[in-house]
């Protein structure tokens, strides 16, 4: 989530939410933010998925890193905690579309916008009525950034202008349209 330099911010609610359904066998999960501080000591590693070491200057937030923690050992109120290596293992874009992908029918919407972009030109009561359909089932706002790869949305979507309207179902990405009207026509023809 954030680096500083005394400090590395990772977001466990993921494998949280997996350690409680898995292990603990449990249907229900809560949807709260788990987050965990990584005191950076001299000790501390940053390490590629086969173990070369990194710089971890190339480490930009919303990457993913790994790290060998037991959930059942976790406990918000014991941060920051000190680790021998957190491993770089940044998302390929096929994953962050599938993360941002309904898993059941219907649709998500992406709107990938930049700073340059007019955003005022993307009316907010129209993206109300889009979430009254009952296809529409999320909406996301992505800012693209040309310098952090990990939301180069605009590479990740494969899009030539911003803002840009992403429509995906469960497969991924159903279409791309540049108005919110033809975003209306695609998710309820």
């Amino acid at each position: 989530m954030k680096m500083t330099e005394s400090s590395v911010v990772l977001d466990l609610s993921p494998a949280h939410q997996k350690y409680v359904k898995e292990e603990l066998e449990q249907d229900f999960t809560d949807m709260m933010l788990r987050t965990l501080e990584v005191e950076i000591t001299d000790e501390l590693d940053f390490i590629d998925h086969d173990g070369t070491p990194i710089d971890s200057e190339i480490i930009e937030e919303g990457d993913r890193l790994r790290l060998d923690f037991d959930m059942a050992d976790y406990d918000a109120t014991e941060s920051p905690v000190e680790m021998d290596f957190l491993i770089y293992d940044p998302k390929s874009d096929e994953e962050i579309i599938a993360e941002h992908s309904p898993s059941e029918e219907g649709y998500h919407l992406a709107i990938v916008y930049s700073d340059d972009d007019a955003m005022e030109n993307v009316d907010e009561q129209e993206v109300e009525k889009l979430m009254q359909s009952d296809n529409l089932l999320q909406i996301y706002y992505l800012h693209t950034s040309e310098e952090k790869p990990a939301t180069n949305f605009k590479d990740i979507f494969n899009l030539d202008t911003t803002p840009s309207f992403v429509i995906l179902d469960s497969n991924g990405i159903v279409d791309t349209v540049e108005s919110l009207e033809e975003v209306q026509n695609s998710i309820n023809q």
